[in-house]
């Protein structure tokens, strides 16, 4: 477990610092370029803040049960019976899957969400009076970056949900 904190700071802290930079800049562009597609930009980013920000505590909560599995894994090992390894390995299954399915509806809504944007960004711009191709078409690369970089706070968030998770043990250990 310890080694997923190593992790976090050596890989995984960067490519955060990276993201955030790169989407404070877009959105910055995406603000001078159209104002209602910035207002968007922030409504959307809310929007999946809040998703992942209402599934935490069962983020948590599944992250909790996979790490008190983990911690089994020595003894399930040492007594070297095929069954009690077996059901060890069933149960971390379990919890990997369980995590996986709440990742799933979790990214499931967030692509939605910026799909919406996208489509809304568009409209948006068509409507305000873009109707030079070239303003059109930097407008909407520029929204294709913000949204790369809107995915990859939450695997970011989950990362810092399950270290916090991981902290505490440690520290009641």
């Amino acid at each position: 477990m310890i080694r997923e904190m190593v992790e976090f700071m050596e890989n995984s802290l960067p490519e955060l610092i990276a993201s955030v930079i790169g989407l404070v800049g877009v959105i910055v562009i995406i603000a001078s370029l159209n104002l209602n597609v910035f207002i968007g930009s922030i409504v959307a980013t809310v929007l999946i803040f809040i998703v992942y920000v209402a599934t935490s505590k069962k983020t948590v909560s599944l992250n909790k049960s996979y790490n008190d599995e983990l911690e089994n894994q020595v003894a399930a090992i040492s007594k070297n019976e095929v069954s009690h390894l077996d059901k060890h390995l069933r149960d971390i299954m379990k919890w990997n899957i369980k995590l996986s399915d709440l990742e799933a509806i979790n990214f499931s809504i967030a692509f939605i969400i910026l799909i919406s944007f996208l489509v809304m960004s568009i409209i948006i711009s068509v409507d305000d009076g873009i109707v030079q191709y070239g303003s059109l078409f930097a407008l909407i690369m520029y929204v294709f970056q913000y949204m790369e970089n809107v995915a990859n706070l939450p695997f970011f968030y989950q990362n810092w949900l399950r270290l916090t998770e991981i902290k505490e043990r440690i520290e009641n250990i």
